[in-house]
């Protein structure tokens, strides 16, 4: 009997580890999702410095950025007054869990992406 709950316990902490440290069981792929995003701005260098390559939920800290503090999500882009030259991403529909986006004050151009319609949370645009 106690093998049984040690062996249970282990497969718990295991578990637990996992998700905690793999940025949950959604989100993993957000910040690649990010990434893509900032390959259709041009000049951004300087202003979106942060937004690397990293496949981590560090993208949760990337300027204009907020997640989801339990699935690590992202849920708001607030690109607000940053001056951003270029088109909207396809990719940002890959956001599914997306509630706001924040495009005012930009010099953006071109269509807003159909892909956008996969963001079903979307609220505030």
């Amino acid at each position: 009997m106690r093998r049984r709950w040690s062996l249970s316990f282990v497969l718990a902490l295991f578990l637990a580890w996992g998700f905690c440290f793999c940025g949950g069981i959604t989100g993993g792929n957000d910040g690649l999702t990010l990434v893509e995003i900032k390959k259709s701005f041009r000049n951004v260098d300087d202003i979106l410095y942060d937004w690397t390559g990293a496949a981590s939920s560090d993208y949760c800290f990337w300027r204009g950025i907020t997640c989801d503090n339990i699935t690590f999500e992202v849920i708001s882009l607030n690109f607000s007054g940053l001056n951003l030259d270029g088109e909207i991403s396809p990719a940002i529909g890959n956001l599914r869990s997306l509630v706001t986006l924040d495009l005012k004050s930009n010099q953006l151009s071109g269509q807003i992406p159909d892909e956008i319609g996969d963001c079903s949370l979307l609220e505030t645009l």
